[in-house]
């Protein structure tokens, strides 16, 4: 493979590797937490920062 070829296979490993993080980040947030409690937790950021956690 060239430079050219080497550099465009990381950055589409690269990219798909972080889609996937986020995308499993965001199916937590949305199933495990449910979305009204996340939508409050965004509201009520900045009175109480650690809503997730308890």
């Amino acid at each position: 493979m060239n430079d050219k070829t080497s550099r465009a296979a990381a950055i589409l490993f690269t990219r798909a590797l972080l889609g996937i993080i986020f995308m499993m980040q965001g199916y937590g947030k949305i199933f495990t937490y449910t979305v009204p409690k996340v939508y409050v937790c965004f509201l009520l950021h900045l009175k109480k920062p650690s809503c997730l956690n308890g």
